[in-house]
């Protein structure tokens, strides 16, 4: 049974866990305060969208310059971001922000898997 269950993909899901806790929380239990639960959302979503990136990054081999602009783009969006949320600007564009980049890297992880990884 174990060689049908990839571990890599299940870890991968345990990362939407502290969105559920704070769900929990925010609906249920009410202990954590609701400034609080807006930047941990925020920076964790910078946090997976920096390891996203970071996929791309091949240090042993030479790779072409859309897949290295591919891979740099998360951090400097995240650096964004984050002076953005220092400098209290509405949370509503920040999460809008969050939710068009991670579709962004999610289509554009396609297109460059399929167009520009060899086979």
């Amino acid at each position: 049974m174990s060689e049908k269950l990839n571990f890599q993909y299940l870890f991968s899901y345990f990362g939407i866990i502290p969105y559920f806790i704070l769900i929990i929380d925010k609906y249920f239990l009410i202990k954590i305060e609701d400034i609080i639960i807006i930047n941990f959302s925020i920076y964790y979503t910078l946090l997976i969208i920096v390891f996203i990136g970071a996929i791309n990054w091949n240090l042993v081999t030479k790779v072409k310059s859309i897949i290295v602009f591919h891979g740099i783009l998360p951090s400097v969006f995240a650096t964004i971001i984050i002076l953005v949320n220092l400098y209290n600007l509405n949370y509503t564009y920040i999460f809008f922000s969050l939710k068009i980049f991670l579709l962004y890297q999610l289509l554009c992880t396609e297109w460059i898997i399929f167009t520009f990884i060899p086979k």
